[in-house]
């Protein structure tokens, strides 16, 4: 909710590791945040496109940052 600040973004520049779980198949990962304008820019446009501009609102005070985790 509140960009850099948030306890989860903390803990992932601590631990990137994550575990991604999809219809009962898990696969690990190293999460990588990004803080350049135009990619959280891209992240979030998607999101917004995905679930709506009041998803966005609801959950999101600053968009400054945002986590992307390669799955190849």
């Amino acid at each position: 909710m509140y960009g850099f600040k948030t306890e989860w973004y903390q803990d992932l520049l601590a631990n990137p590791e994550v575990t991604i779980s999809v219809k009962g198949k898990k696969m690990a990962a190293n999460a990588k945040p990004i803080q350049e304008s135009a990619k959280v820019a891209k992240v979030v446009d998607r999101f917004r496109q995905k679930h709506g501009p009041d998803e966005i609102k609801k959950y999101y005070v600053k968009l400054e940052t945002a986590v992307i985790v390669p799955l190849s």
